[in-house]
Formats: C-alpha cells, sequence, structure tokens
C-alpha cells in the first residue's frame, strides 16, 4: 500500500481532496519549480544566451527517456496545431483510407 503522500503538498490536515481527475493539487516541490521559473520568466535579461537551448535539450531527454527512445528522435514543437500540421504535409494517405486515432481502430 502507498504511504502517506499528505506531506508533499500544501493541504489542511482536516481537507481530503478526492476531486484530483479534474483539478488537482499541486506538489510543494512543483509549485517550488513554478515559482522559480516564473521569476526566470520576469527577467529574461539575465538569462545566459543558451538558457533555452539547454532547456528543450533537458526535455528532448526526459521525454526520450519515458518512451525508451533516442532523444534525437524526439521533435520540440511549440503547439500541437503546428506539429499535426507537419505531420499533415510529410504523411501521404491514399484516397478512401480510413484515419484511426487509436491502436482499437476507432475513427
Amino acid at each position: 500500500m502507498l504511504a502517506s503522500q499528505r506531506d508533499l503538498f500544501q493541504m489542511p490536515r482536516d481537507t481530503c481532496y478526492l476531486n484530483s481527475a479534474s483539478y488537482s493539487p499541486l506538489p510543494l516541490r512543483t509549485q517550488e519549480a513554478g515559482r522559480a521559473a516564473v521569476g526566470r520568466k520576469a527577467t529574461p535579461w539575465t538569462l545566459d544566451a543558451g538558457f533555452a537551448n539547454e532547456q528543450h535539450e533537458r526535455s528532448r531527454a526526459a521525454a526520450a527517456r519515458l518512451i525508451n527512445a533516442d532523444p534525437a528522435d524526439i521533435a520540440l514543437i511549440s503547439s500541437v496545431s503546428y506539429g499535426v500540421a507537419t505531420a499533415a504535409k510529410v504523411l501521404t494517405i491514399a484516397r478512401g483510407a480510413r484515419v484511426c486515432h487509436s491502436s482499437t481502430g476507432e475513427e
């Protein structure tokens, strides 16, 4: 059984929050990381010129580890719509073919 994780969150002892599927509380470490990121974003002129690229490479490496891939296999895009548009431009689909959104074959 998983031990209590309550002390990882900023939650009163008398609160039992069960709606985590739609809007979950953030762990304290996540809150701290968010505050640090907002602080950096507030003063971008203080960042090293290579900061953004370092963050991108860290993200690519983390994503690759999640799916057992090479970081070079991971593409970063600014939005889902750009990614879908790029895929649509390079993907050839035969006339009359069905496009499915999952491995179950659902349309």
